[in-house]
């Protein structure tokens, strides 16, 4: 038997990457390996998502995520459960460094996951830039330009790093190869499904969704109300059904509000699924984003997405006109016309949501745990 630790800074927590890596560990123990968690801090005290019981939890003794003492009490892990792997979940130099370091002087091998672009986007860096007060904030603001040169530059020494220490270095689309040197360290696999895959075969609702935080700029679900107040009067048998809850839905009630926005519906926090099931269409209109599950989520539900063109990864996912829209990032009235035309032509909507669905096959766990086997007995 095969022993694999999995570390993450944070677990059991609530996100897409804990979801993804319970998905993964399960296959893992289904497959015959033993699998042991190990990580820095827990935002939960149990998983929120299902967790086989075999899988092994564990927790390092100092939130000072490389210090020597987490160092010395990881590599004593390593050695008394006789790893072989080491899965690092977070591609930060100091995780590396920890889990490169505690498997000095061993045949452990390390494979680190990247989640998200391989560069900084503008608008993630404005979120930074707005992070802290006074001088420092002034500053970052002022000089926007150096800064976000600054932080990709950073970016790009901290890849250079994760390469040098690891084994393998995972990204989740081949998309993001493009903006790293060749190395044959360099795989992509993609996420897994979140759910079980079952054909929905209920009657849809005349309903489009946005399933997210409420957090702008990044979900930018502001310029998402923008275009559903386009195409609103022409669908009066259409609700437009905001999934999630943030920091930014006040912002969003009283931007509905001022606006006469008609039929919008804000869920606050819950759980999306049911969301997926009685939809007919997802939107999505993100400034940025890695590989969001939430479109694989609602396709393989059969609801349709359109979505726009703001992180690479997306042609991975959605093929054109096929099993769902990709549009012009911040062109809102091309979005606007493309969700017209789907509201309003059922036979267009029928096929596409049939193609979702079953497009999702590339992604099941099953087909995803083999390419990390497959990786894994490579090494």
């Amino acid at each position: 038997m095969k022993n694999i630790l999995i570390f993450f800074r944070f677990f059991p927590s609530v996100g897409g990457t804990e979801r993804v890596f319970t998905v993964l560990a399960n296959s893992f123990i289904t497959n015959g390996y033993d699998v042991h968690i190990v990580s820095i801090e827990k935002s939960l005290d149990v998983p929120m998502f299902y967790l086989d019981k075999q899988v092994k939890c564990s927790i390092l003794p100092h939130k000072n995520v490389a210090c020597q003492e987490n160092i010395r009490t990881l590599h004593s892990y390593l050695i008394d459960n006789e790893i072989d792997y080491i899965i690092n979940n977070d591609s930060i130099k100091e995780a590396v460094k920890l889990c490169s370091e505690a498997k000095e002087n061993t045949n452990i091998k390390l494979v680190t996951i990247h989640h998200g672009d391989i560069v900084y986007k503008k608008e993630y860096i404005y979120l930074m830039a707005q992070q802290g007060s006074g001088l420092k904030r002034f500053l970052k603001n002022l000089f926007f330009p150096l800064y976000l040169k600054y932080q990709n530059h950073n970016r790009r020494e901290n890849h250079k790093f994760n390469l040098l220490k690891s084994d393998k270095y995972i990204l989740l689309s081949n998309s993001f190869k493009k903006y790293l040197p060749q190395n044959d360290k360099i795989m992509a696999i993609n996420n897994p499904l979140s759910y079980m895959r079952e054909e929905f075969s209920g009657a849809k609702e005349n309903i489009v969704i946005l399933v997210g935080r409420l957090s702008e700029p990044h979900k930018r679900v502001l310029l998402s109300l923008k275009i559903w107040s386009i195409v609103a009067d022409k669908h009066p048998d259409w609700k437009y059904y905001i999934v999630g809850d943030g920091e930014d839905r006040g912002l969003i009630e009283n931007f509905i509000q001022d606006n006469n926005i008609p039929n919008v519906v804000l869920t606050g926090k819950t759980e999306s699924l049911q969301y997926y099931k009685w939809a007919k269409i997802l939107i999505m209109t993100s400034a940025f984003e890695g590989w969001p599950l939430v479109i694989n989520e609602a396709m393989q539900n059969n609801c349709v997405p359109i979505v726009m063109y703001s992180f690479d990864s997306l042609p991975d996912i959605i093929a054109d006109q096929e099993n769902g829209f990709i549009s012009p990032n911040n062109d809102i009235e091309v979005f606007a016309d493309k969700l017209d035309r789907l509201m309003g032509d059922e036979m267009m909507w029928a096929d596409m949501s049939k193609k979702a669905y079953i497009s999702t096959a590339r992604f099941i766990p099953e087909n995803i745990i083999k390419q990390w086997i497959d990786m894994l007995n490579t090494l």
